[in-house]
């Protein structure tokens, strides 16, 4: 088959010869294809690439063949080597402080996290075209000093995926997608990473783990965002912009030198209770004093209308601010605080996750 470049051929001893150690002085040397066994030359021209070419037609050689045969070897190479053989797959992860944290959810406080091993350290033996079970493995990773260890598969697909009885045996299967001579060299140089998506079979490189543990160690994780409300002196207060909410971790730590009271408050903007009045009242059940107009009998809501959500009763009877900010009832004579507001906000805040920061 004229036309087919390859960069790798086998010597008359079966040693694995790259082009880019040919030289004039070795060119002369007998070199033979992967696939079809059918002898090579190596081109050293000034102008293409070097490569290996058949010294005549091959009309049975198979480019799918070679990389399936040369990414056997080359891995072997590599597992044999003084190196590593480092692998990475994801692994589901739970937070270490569910059982401690307020804040925890167990749909949110979870991760899918890529674990990485080096398999050098259980496994000491790899061999080609070994058979196991009722298959054969392209590669098979056993281990002498531990032969109770689970052996490894690594599978190479170049066009055809691994065999469904194979992947549902049980038994740990890497699958590797390979497509070309860069491809392999790239699993030989770096770790084997499973694909962020393996099940999509176009994906050049796919890496597939099958058969796995799947779930890992709990660690700590950081995978909420958390409102804040801030307190100060003067009764004024805010809550965290909703774009640059803490973390559930963060959120457990003073931020504000200033601030007089701060509260990690779970829960959101979602209702007619909002995290500055479970704010407001938390700090008055902690003992602060707090005045605010949103908490007054005389106040009415009037969202998103100047930069304010209160509007007072007493404006044009006692007048007072029609708009007031809120702080501005820590001096009104005429507030008066709403008794059943108040008692919704408390029970909201007996279903409501709170730190206080410190």
């Amino acid at each position: 088959m004229p036309g087919i470049k390859y960069h790798y051929a086998v010597d008359k001893d079966g040693n694995l010869v790259d082009i880019a150690s040919v030289s004039e002085e070795n060119r002369k040397n007998k070199f033979y294809c992967l696939s079809c066994g059918g002898e090579l030359r190596p081109r050293l021209g000034c102008v293409k690439a070097h490569h290996f070419a058949h010294k005549s037609d091959a009309p049975h050689c198979c480019q799918e063949s070679y990389l399936h045969k040369l990414a056997k070897r080359k891995l072997k190479e590599k597992f044999c080597s003084g190196k590593p053989f480092k692998i990475s797959f994801y692994q589901e992860v739970e937070c270490s402080d569910k059982d401690s944290c307020q804040f925890y959810r167990q749909e949110e406080c979870c991760a899918s996290v890529l674990k990485s091993y080096d398999l050098k350290q259980h496994y000491d033996t790899c061999k080609e075209e070994q058979p196991i079970g009722d298959f054969i493995a392209d590669l098979l990773l056993s281990s002498k000093s531990k032969p109770s260890t689970p052996p490894i598969l690594i599978e190479i697909r170049v066009t055809h995926k691994c065999e469904e009885a194979k992947v549902s045996s049980g038994y740990k299967i890497i699958e590797l997608q390979v497509t070309s001579e860069e491809n392999i060299k790239t699993l030989f140089e770096s770790p084997i990473v499973e694909s962020a998506h393996p099940c999509n079979s176009n994906d050049s490189g796919a890496i597939s783990f099958h058969s796995f543990k799947k779930n890992a160690t709990d660690e700590p994780l950081e995978m909420r965002s958390i409102p804040k409300f801030y307190l100060f002196k003067s009764g004024k207060a805010y809550v965290s912009n909703m774009n640059d909410y803490p973390s559930c971790r963060e959120v457990c730590h003073k931020g504000n030198p200033n601030a007089i009271l701060e509260l990690g408050i779970d829960r959101f903007y979602l209702d007619q209770i909002s995290p500055y009045d479970i704010g407001y009242i938390t700090a008055s059940n902690l003992g602060q004093k707090t005045k605010n107009c949103q908490l007054c009998k005389y106040r009415k809501d009037v969202y998103g209308y100047a930069n304010t959500m209160n509007l007072c009763c007493l404006y044009k009877s006692k007048n007072t601010p029609q708009y007031p900010n809120g702080p501005e009832a820590k001096n009104c004579q005429y507030y008066r605080e709403n008794a059943e507001r108040i008692q919704e906000i408390n029970k909201a805040i007996n279903e409501t996750p709170i730190v206080i920061a410190k």
